[in-house]
C-alpha cells in the first residue's frame, strides 16, 4: 500500500510539471504544418489596399512595440509614437506601417482627407529614401508596390474630396489645397483643356486590349469640351474629346519637417503620358502611371455618337459636315501620318481597337500619327474619293504648311472594305480620257457651269497623292461585290439622299443625255451611289482597275470558308476580289468581313508599319 502512494506521488509529480511546461512555456503550440503554396501566399498579400487590413508584417511590427491595443484606442497617438520612432532609428518598416495606418484611418473615419495626406507623404518617404542604396533593395520588397498604390489611392482620394463644390462625375477641377499645378509635356493649349475626370472611375466596355502603364501617379481624363476652329482645330472631334493625362504629387519634405496639420509642401504636376514616360525624383528615374484606353473611349460615352454609320449612309447630308480627317492626338513634327479610312455603312469608330493598340505600343507611337478618316458612305465612290484627295491635301498642308517637314512625304493609307477602295484610289492615275471612256459622251459636249465643272473634273480627272508611299487594303472589294445587285440592296439604294449639289447635277446630266443622245442606251447607274458604285460591272470601277497602283501596297484577306482560296469569301467580298496582281504581301485572316480588329489583322498591319520605318530609315541613311 505504501509502495502504490509512493507510485501515486511520483505521477502526480510528472503531472504537474507537464502542466506547467505546458501552460507557461507553451511548446507544444509551435510548429509547422504542410499547406498549399497557393494560401500561404495569398495570406503574405493582405494588405490595406486589398482588403482594408494591415499587412502582416505591420501587424507583426505593431505587435512587438506592444502597441496593437494602443492603436485602436488611440491612434492619432500611435502615428506619433511611431513617427518619433522613425526619427530616432529610420527603420522603413515603420514608413509603411504609418502609411498603412494612415490609409485606414482615412477610410474608417469617412474619408478624412489629412489621413490620406499623411498616407501619401509616408509612402512617399517610403519610396524615396534618403540613402540610394536602401531605394535599391526596397524595390524587391512586395511592400514597395503596396506603398505606390497607397500614395496614388491616397492622392486619388485628396484630388477627389478637394472638390468645390463636393465632386461629382462630371467637371472636376485641379484647384485643390492651395497646390501649385504644372503642366508638362502638352500641345494642346491649356485654355483648350476644359475641365477633367478620374480614369479610376470609368471601366472601358467593348475593347479586347486596354492599355495601362504601371507606376506613380493618378490617371485622368483631359476633357475638350466642344470647339469649332480653323487651323489644327478643326481636325478635333466636334463633340467633347478626352485626352490622358497623370497627376504625380511632387514633395519637398524629409521626416523632421513633416506637418501633420497642413498639406504645405506638396506640388500637383500634370503630365502628358504619351510624352513623358517617367519624372525624375531624387535622380531616379519613376515610371509613371497611365490609363490610355479610358481617355481614348471618353467619345463614345455620348448618348449621340460622333458618326452615325446608317445615317451616313442613307443620309448623307446630314452627315457632311463631319466629313474630314479626324485626329486622336496632336499632331508632332517628325512623325509619320498614317490615315485609317472605314468602309461602306461604316465609321472611325471601326478603327479604334487598332488605334488604340498602335497608339500605345512605343515602337509606333513614337514615330507615326494614327488619324481617322470619317465620311458619310452614300456618295459614289468617284465623288467620296475627290472629297477624301481634297481633305489629304488640306491636311498636309496645314500640319506641314511650309513644306519642310520629311516625314510627311512617307504618308501611309490604310483603308477597310469600301475606305481600300478609296484608299486605292489616292494612289493612282485616272489617265487623260476616264470621263468619255466611262461616259461615252465628250465632256466638252456638256452644258455645265463652274461649280459642276469642278465637281466633275475632280471626280474624273486627278493624280495620285505625291505625299503617300504606301497602302494597306483590308477586305477591299476591288473588283466590286455581288451584293450590290441583290433586290433588297437595290430597294434600300433608292432611300439613299445625295447632296444637293451631286443630285441636281445627276438630274440635269441625264435630261442632257436623253435629250440629245436618243440612240445611247443609258445605263441609270452611271452616276451612281455607293452601293451601285460597288457592282462588279460598275464601269468607273473597271476602268480604274486598268490603271498601275503608283506605291508600295499590300493585302489583307478575310477568308470564312474552307477549300480552296480562289473560292474563298469574306461573307460578303470573295477573294478574287480582294486579291491584287502585285502587292507585296498577302495575308488571309481567318475572319470575316469585319475584320479591322481581330488579332492577326491588327499584327499584320503592325508588321507592315514597322517594315516601312525600316525602309524609311535606310533610305535616309543611303541620302545622308
Amino acid at each position: 500500500m505504501r509502495n502504490l502512494s509512493i507510485l501515486f506521488l511520483q505521477f502526480a509529480k510528472v503531472f504537474v510539471i507537464c502542466c506547467f511546461v505546458v501552460t507557461f512555456l507553451g511548446c507544444s503550440s509551435i510548429s509547422i504544418e504542410l499547406v498549399e503554396v497557393e494560401k500561404k501566399w495569398e495570406e503574405s498579400q493582405s494588405s490595406i489596399i486589398v482588403n482594408n487590413t494591415l499587412s502582416l508584417r505591420s501587424q507583426q511590427l505593431l505587435r512587438s512595440l506592444f502597441l496593437k491595443e494602443e492603436l485602436v484606442q488611440n491612434p492619432h497617438g500611435t502615428i506619433h509614437l511611431l513617427h518619433e520612432r522613425f526619427k530616432r532609428n529610420s527603420n522603413p518598416d515603420l514608413l509603411f506601417t504609418l502609411a498603412e495606418i494612415c490609409y485606414q484611418r482615412g477610410q474608417i473615419s469617412g474619408n478624412n482627407v489629412p489621413y490620406y495626406i499623411w498616407a501619401m507623404k509616408y509612402a512617399y518617404l517610403y519610396l524615396f529614401p534618403k540613402q540610394d542604396n536602401t531605394a535599391l533593395f526596397l524595390a524587391y520588397d512586395p511592400h514597395f508596390r503596396t506603398a505606390c498604390d497607397i500614395y496614388n489611392f491616397s492622392l486619388y482620394n485628396c484630388i477627389l474630396l478637394g472638390q468645390k463644390p463636393p465632386a461629382h462625375e462630371e467637371k472636376m477641377e485641379l484647384e485643390v489645397y492651395g497646390w501649385q499645378v504644372k503642366r508638362r509635356g502638352f500641345l494642346i493649349p491649356d485654355e483648350d483643356f476644359s475641365y477633367f475626370l478620374l480614369a479610376q472611375n470609368f471601366y472601358a466596355k467593348g475593347i479586347r486590349n486596354q492599355h495601362r502603364r504601371y507606376g506613380l501617379g493618378v490617371p485622368i481624363i483631359i476633357v475638350r469640351d466642344k470647339k469649332t476652329g480653323e487651323g489644327m482645330e478643326k481636325y478635333y472631334l466636334k463633340e467633347a474629346q478626352g485626352f490622358p493625362g497623370t497627376l504625380f504629387a511632387r514633395m519637398d519634405m524629409d521626416v523632421n519637417s513633416l506637418d501633420f496639420h497642413s498639406a504645405r509642401g506638396i506640388e500637383l504636376e500634370l503630365y502628358d503620358p504619351k510624352r513623358f514616360s517617367y519624372v525624375k525624383v531624387k535622380k531616379r528615374k519613376v515610371p509613371l502611371e497611365a490609363d490610355f484606353t479610358t481617355a481614348a473611349l471618353y467619345f463614345s460615352r455620348r448618348d449621340d455618337p460622333i458618326y452615325r454609320p446608317i445615317v451616313g449612309l442613307f443620309n448623307v447630308t446630314e452627315e457632311e459636315y463631319r466629313m474630314g480627317v479626324v485626329m486622336f492626338t496632336p499632331y508632332e513634327k517628325g512623325k509619320i501620318p498614317v490615315v485609317l479610312t472605314h468602309g461602306l455603312a461604316s465609321s472611325p469608330s471601326t478603327w479604334m481597337e487598332m488605334f488604340h493598340d498602335f497608339e500605345s505600343d512605343p515602337r509606333l507611337s513614337s514615330r507615326y500619327h494614327f488619324s481617322l478618316y470619317g465620311y458619310p458612305t452614300g456618295n459614289s465612290i468617284l465623288y467620296s474619293a475627290s472629297q477624301m484627295r481634297e481633305a489629304l491635301y488640306e491636311f498636309v498642308q496645314t500640319i506641314d504648311p511650309k513644306g519642310t517637314d520629311p516625314a510627311i512625304q512617307n504618308m501611309v493609307l490604310v483603308g477597310h472594305s469600301m475606305g481600300g477602295v478609296l484608299s486605292r484610289l489616292m494612289v493612282q492615275d485616272s489617265g487623260e480620257n476616264m470621263w468619255n471612256t466611262v461616259i461615252g459622251i465628250p465632256l466638252d459636249n456638256v452644258p455645265l457651269d463652274e461649280k459642276e465643272r469642278k465637281m466633275v473634273d475632280d471626280a474624273f480627272n486627278f493624280d495620285p497623292l505625291p505625299f503617300v508611299k504606301r497602302a494597306i487594303f483590308i477586305a477591299a472589294p476591288h473588283r466590286g461585290s455581288d451584293f450590290s445587285n441583290w433586290g433588297i440592296v437595290k430597294i434600300l439604294e433608292k432611300f439613299i439622299t445625295l447632296p444637293q449639289t451631286v443630285a441636281s447635277f445627276y438630274t440635269k446630266f441625264q435630261d442632257f443625255v436623253l435629250s440629245n443622245f436618243p440612240l445611247i442606251e443609258w445605263d441609270e447607274d452611271t452616276l451612281p451611289t455607293s452601293l451601285s458604285s460597288l457592282s462588279p460591272s460598275n464601269k468607273s470601277m473597271v476602268e480604274m482597275l486598268k490603271h498601275p497602283i503608283e506605291v508600295q501596297y499590300h493585302s489583307i484577306i478575310g477568308n470564312v470558308e474552307p477549300g480552296a482560296l480562289k473560292e474563298g469569301s469574306d461573307g460578303v467580298v470573295p477573294y478574287t476580289s480582294s486579291h491584287l496582281d502585285g502587292a507585296l504581301s498577302e495575308y488571309i485572316v481567318p475572319e470575316g468581313h469585319s475584320c479591322t480588329s481581330h488579332p492577326l489583322t491588327i499584327e499584320e498591319v503592325r508588321r507592315i508599319l514597322l517594315q516601312h520605318l525600316e525602309e524609311v530609315d535606310q533610305e535616309k541613311e543611303e541620302q545622308q
